[in-house]
């Protein structure tokens, strides 16, 4: 199966919120929620509107149907940068961008969507300069904490985000 992975740009609100109720659908269908966290519609938007965030997707080449999606947030100096948990002074956190949120429809996992939706993501991250690669996984999923480490990714903190739920923290630098 083929499949065409591309930064989407200059989104409309109405397909931003086809996406939302995409990655809403996939984690209603997830057996143990804990595992995804997601912000609020308005806070995604928020982003959007603001250029602070960045989809990815994955559509089937001969059909066109949506496979996946991946974005990526650029939280800047916000209290919510992973990169505080960590340590990082102002100048890190201001080349630290979170790789945020993946999501797969179940007929398309194993075919490596999750991996190279981020592989994209990451070439972009590296053109803009940005220096660390941040992102939290539930300690139990390990589908996602496996995809990740093949990237590079590295668990550098163990600790409990989004209203008290476990986390691995990871990094890759750049």
């Amino acid at each position: 199966m083929q499949f065409d992975i591309e930064k989407n740009k200059l989104l409309s609100k109405d397909t931003m919120y086809s996406y939302i109720e995409f990655i809403k659908k996939i984690r209603q269908d997830m057996p143990d929620k804990t595992w995804f966290a997601m912000d609020d519609d308005d806070v995604i938007m928020k982003r959007f509107q603001e250029k602070t965030a960045f989809v990815y997707t994955a559509k089937e080449s001969e059909t066109g149907r949506l496979a996946g999606i991946f974005m990526v947030t650029v939280p800047g100096l916000s209290e919510e940068n992973l990169g505080h948990d960590l340590g990082f002074s102002e100048e890190d956190l201001l080349k630290s961008v979170h790789m945020d949120t993946a999501v797969i429809l179940p007929d398309y996992r194993g075919n490596g969507l999750q991996a190279r939706l981020m592989e994209k993501a990451e070439a972009d991250c590296i053109r803009q300069g940005y220096a660390y690669l941040l992102c939290t996984i539930h300690p139990e999923n390990r589908f996602s904490l496996q995809n990740a480490r093949k990237l590079g990714y590295q668990i550098v903190k163990t600790t409990f985000k989004y209203g008290g739920l476990p986390r691995n923290i990871l990094c890759k630098t750049l």
